[in-house]
This record gives C-alpha cells, sequence and structure tokens, in this order.
C-alpha cells in the first residue's frame, strides 16, 4: 500500500470525530493564538475536508499534523492525538504516512546542511528573528557582526541560537523561511 498523505491522514483523523467533537475542534483551532492563524471565515460552518485544506494551506503539510496534534489535545482527544502523532488513525491503524511525517526531526534540522549552503535572505531573517524574540541582541550582532558570507551567518545561527530556541523558535524560523525564501522551503519539500 501506498504512504497516505498528510491531507489524507488529517482527513481519518477528524472523521473518527463526531459532529459536536468537531465543532470544538474547530472552535480551539481558531483560538490558538501561535502564528500562524486560521481565518473563522476559512472553517466556519465547513466540512471536514474544507478544514484539512484550510489547515494544510495555512500551516503547510508538515506543521498541519503538529498543530492538529496540539488542538486535539487542547480538546482532550489524546488517544486520536497520539495515533495522529504516531502517524495513524484508528480507521487506518498500520498504514504507512507520507515520509516526511514518518521523519521525527524538525524540517530545519533535517534540512540544515542545505539551508546553510542555500539561504540567501539572511539579513531580514535575522531581523525577524530578532522581532520575535528568537534571538536576542547579542546573538544577531554576533551572527551579523563576525560574519561575511551568508553560509557563515547561517552556520553561527545554527550552533548557537537556533539550537537553544527549542521546536518553537524553529517553527518560527520555518516560517520566516517560507515568506522570505519560499522557492527554497517548497524544493526541499519537494514540491
Amino acid at each position: 500500500m501506498p504512504p497516505k498523505t498528510v491531507k489524507s491522514t488529517l482527513l481519518d483523523a477528524f472523521e473518527e470525530l463526531d459532529d459536536s467533537q468537531m465543532l470544538k475542534f474547530c472552535d480551539r483551532l481558531l483560538d490558538r493564538q501561535d502564528e500562524p492563524r486560521v481565518k473563522r471565515s476559512a472553517i466556519q460552518n465547513s466540512d471536514r475536508i474544507t478544514v484539512t485544506n484550510a489547515m494544510v494551506s495555512v500551516f503547510t503539510e508538515r506543521r498541519a499534523v503538529r498543530v492538529a496534534v496540539e488542538v486535539l489535545r487542547d480538546c482532550s482527544y489524546n488517544e486520536l492525538a497520539d495515533c495522529l502523532d504516531r502517524g495513524l488513525t484508528r480507521l487506518s491503524a498500520g498504514a504507512p504516512v507520507a515520509e516526511s511525517m514518518a521523519d521525527d526531526r524538525h524540517f530545519v534540522d533535517k534540512h540544515q546542511p542545505a539551508l546553510i549552503q542555500r539561504v540567501s535572505m539572511v539579513a531580514p531573517i535575522m531581523d525577524q528573528l530578532l522581532n520575535k524574540k528568537v534571538i536576542n541582541q547579542e546573538g544577531y550582532d554576533t551572527v551579523m557582526l563576525n560574519h561575511a558570507t551568508p553560509q557563515a551567518r547561517m552556520r553561527e545561527l545554527f550552533s548557537r541560537a537556533l539550537t537553544s530556541s527549542g521546536t518553537k523558535g524553529k517553527d518560527v524560523f520555518l516560517q520566516i523561511l517560507e515568506e522570505n525564501e519560499p522557492y527554497l522551503v517548497n524544493d526541499l519539500l519537494g514540491k
């Protein structure tokens, strides 16, 4: 059996929820404080397919699963969240999931060598990381003032700031990358 896509895996998970549970899930999804956020108009009074498509559109395939797991846990649907987190749903237990979900490493960690070599817009990315408080002024200065090439700056960013910022910092970094280097991110995702 070929691997399931992220969309089909999310849709299978959402089909496990009854209508009132799905309504609660959508309500909690809209209440999330982390960026990016799903717009109310995108999912209000929508079916499961529309919610799935909206999530993938807003968060990308890789992050949509993480957000779904987070929101399911927030709704106390822990069993389904655990299944989805492992890449399974009750209806499709045992079916392999797309490779991008199977690798436990964060996109940023998985593609670190390519990002070091290929990111060219380092200054605006650093500005946004500083603005979003993923890095502090000292880290910004260390990267920007002590290193001349984009590759050296990215190496320094990875070796210090992104290592200490954890998953949330890497998620913000990925979001900034998607804004500043969309073709690079899509290429690494295989799109």
